[in-house]
């Protein structure tokens, strides 16, 4: 295959100007043919340099195709995006007062539940005051009987008046607990 050196010679000295850029207006003086023969020559040289350059331009241009059309691509992934985002917040906007009364809801729930559990608690208190004294472990009682108590006259508590009926059982027993003590620091003291 010729390159474009290999036609340099065919090319007379004058063709070009002396910055080596051809000037069609010098060329009015010349023949037909030596003009044709000249023209031969350069489509044969432009025809090499075509050649030689079309498969790496070609691929150059095919390669900054496919980038062009990575970019548009990402381009259009980006703006869906953007509009799933823009979606997604205004969904959840909308939900977000029906989650906050949930969640509301949720802990007020939970509150009940705990005064509830509390509540059985308290309930179950006259049966184990009843175990500790038959078994003589005063000091449990009067811990469990302290501890009822405080339950009972909770801000959670106070005011349930299911609860009415075991507050005034308590109260009772905690003022027999006072006489038992009475008399019992009484008989130490005879005792002694």
């Amino acid at each position: 295959m010729k390159t474009l050196h290999d036609y340099e010679h065919q090319i007379p000295g004058d063709f070009f100007t002396e910055s080596r850029v051809f000037n069609p207006f010098n060329q009015w003086e010349r023949k037909r043919d030596e003009v044709s023969k000249f023209q031969g020559v350069v489509e044969k040289a432009v025809a090499v340099i075509v050649d030689s350059y079309h498969t790496g331009f070609h691929l150059s241009t095919a390669g900054f195709g496919n980038i062009l059309q990575s970019f548009t691509e990402s381009q259009n992934m980006v703006g869906t995006l953007n509009t799933h985002m823009i979606e997604s917040k205004r969904l959840l906007s909308g939900r977000n007062s029906d989650l906050k009364d949930l969640w509301f809801q949720n802990a007020m729930y939970a509150q009940v539940i705990q005064i509830l559990a509390k509540a059985e608690y308290i309930k179950s208190v006259p049966n184990q005051l009843d175990t500790f004294m038959r078994l003589k472990q005063y000091l449990h009682t009067v811990c469990l009987l302290k501890h009822a108590r405080e339950l009972l006259f909770s801000e959670e508590l106070g005011e349930l008046e299911a609860l009415l009926d075991i507050r005034d059982e308590l109260n009772q027993r905690k003022n027999a607990m006072q006489v038992c003590r009475s008399c019992l620091f009484a008989s130490a003291l005879t005792n002694l």
